[in-house]
């Protein structure tokens, strides 16, 4: 029996297809289980979006707003066929959810070893805010699909001594995750900045490289396609930017602390252990960046991308254009990011604190998901249905 089960270990361990099936299996399994415990949606962005989705089906249009557009036209296409508008707001975003685990372990696999990136993405699939968010009416999945690609892409890149084709998918997928949070601007922006440092600074004393730069400079398009969708249809290319910032107008003095702190607080509020394991990972490959060495570490990379866009987070926070209800669904992108390098360090600890440790992150994860915030409650739900019944029947 116990030569069985090795066998069977070994074949499993030494195809990645096969963890990737059962990581995959695993986050679907420990989705239907929490809504089979009775979360629902029933926030007012999840239920605007999802009538706003609707309305785009029945009038199709490119126009803008203080919302992403492209969010709406995704789900319209799925309620083409699932005529449950709810239900088809959650499998869009069940299905990108699902998928940006495959990224999830490559990166953690290019970057670290396998060992790391089984855990990591057996752990991104029981966090909590990722999991809530993946059955929710929100674009964060969509956008966590983009973005986690495009790191990918542009670690390939690296990787692969600047090959093309890594550079021109990153590119893309960076362009799409610009299509559904506004955070995913910083992140292109940041893709940027890394292939200039990589193609330009690195190669101060050689022929410098200023195509794979233009390139880069594509995931840009459709940020200008957004800003000039807005001034022409209200006149201003900061039209989101400013009715955005209306929401700050009666915070007073305490506005600017909010605007600055809120963003790495909550990292260590929505992913404690985590983050908190990360930040030496995170500090000291970093300095390769800052001290210009010769070479750069995929380590690194992945750092420069975390850390750079919270640092623009927190700077856009700054200028009024972050909103205040769910903060925490800003940053839980930068909180996965960090799980690959909090689970790598915590591996070289003494087994026993190393087995500790990871028995704590899962367990707080899985109980954590299950004691979701009030917008998801049952009770929440069952108040919303007595509200309409009451409604319709003129009460």
């Amino acid at each position: 029996m116990n030569k069985a089960i090795k066998n069977i270990y070994r074949i499993i361990i030494e195809r990645d297809y096969l963890i990737l099936a059962i990581l995959v299996l695993i986050k679907f399994a420990f989705q239907l289980l929490v809504v089979n415990s009775g979360y629902k949606w029933l926030s007012s962005d999840d239920y605007c979006r999802t009538v706003k989705s609707f309305e785009w089906l029945e009038n199709p249009v490119i126009n803008s707003g203080v919302w992403l557009t492209p969010h709406f036209w995704i789900n319209g296409v799925i309620m083409l066929f699932v005529k449950d508008l709810f239900l088809a707001a959650t499998l869009t975003n069940v299905f990108f959810s699902t998928f940006t685990v495959y990224y999830i372990y490559k990166i953690s696999l290019y970057v670290f070893d396998k060992k790391t990136a089984i855990l990591s993405s057996f752990i991104f699939a029981l966090f909590p805010f990722q999991v809530w968010l993946s059955l929710s009416g929100l674009p964060e999945s969509i956008h966590f699909f983009f973005i986690i690609a495009g790191i990918y892409y542009a670690l390939l890149y690296k990787k692969n001594n600047g090959r093309i084709k890594d550079l021109i998918l990153a590119t893309v997928m960076f362009m799409f995750g610009n299509m559904f949070r506004y955070e995913g601007w910083l992140f292109s922006i940041v893709f940027v900045i890394y292939i200039f440092y990589l193609e330009i600074v690195m190669k101060k004393n050689s022929r410098k490289n200023y195509f794979p730069l233009i390139v880069s400079a594509f995931s840009l398009l459709t940020i200008m396609w957004w800003l000039i969708q807005n001034y022409l249809d209200h006149g201003s290319f900061t039209y989101f930017a400013s009715e955005t910032n209306k929401i700050f107008e009666d915070y007073g003095g305490i506005k600017v602390l909010q605007k600055v702190v809120q963003y790495p607080v909550f990292i260590f509020y929505i992913a404690p252990i985590t983050s908190f394991f990360a930040i030496k990972v995170s500090y000291d490959c970093i300095k390769g960046f800052v001290k210009k060495k010769d070479d750069v570490s995929l380590l690194s990379v992945l750092a420069f991308f975390n850390i750079a866009q919270l640092a623009l987070l927190m700077l856009q926070g700054l200028f009024g254009t972050g909103g205040t209800n769910m903060i925490s669904r800003y940053i839980v992108i930068n909180a996965m990011l960090f799980i690959p390098m909090a689970v790598w360090q915590i591996f070289n600890f003494r087994k026993w604190i190393a087995v500790a440790l990871f028995v704590l992150i899962i367990a707080g994860n899985i109980i954590w998901s299950f004691n979701y915030p009030n917008p998801f409650r049952e009770d929440t739900y069952e108040a919303g249905r007595l509200i309409r019944d009451r409604i319709e029947k003129n009460y």
